[in-house]
């Protein structure tokens, strides 16, 4: 995100379901692995500081493993009206 005083991260991020251990012989290493076998949704918990409407860039970052992808999603913060909208951004 952005550096401003309108918005900001309160909290560590929230990654549930957690990843769970596990033994797969088909990777290409050797010893336990950490799996998520089901949709995930990770957070951050947001805190606005202002009644004022507001647009804030950003971008969320992550890697894709196995494939070792990394991924990067324009994302703008919107707050208009006392309501915070979060929109991927088409740069």
């Amino acid at each position: 995100m952005e550096p401003n005083d309108n918005l900001k991260i309160v909290a560590d991020f929230e990654e549930p379901p957690s990843s769970n251990k596990v033994l797969d012989p088909k990777l290409f290493m050797h010893g336990d692995s950490y799996w998520v076998r089901e949709n995930m949704k990770c957070k951050y918990p947001l805190q606005v500081n202002t009644i004022e409407d507001f647009e804030i860039g950003g971008k969320v970052i992550f890697t894709i493993e196995l494939k070792c992808t990394r991924e990067v999603i324009p994302m703008m913060f919107k707050f208009k009206g006392g309501e915070l909208k979060v929109e991927k951004w088409e740069c």
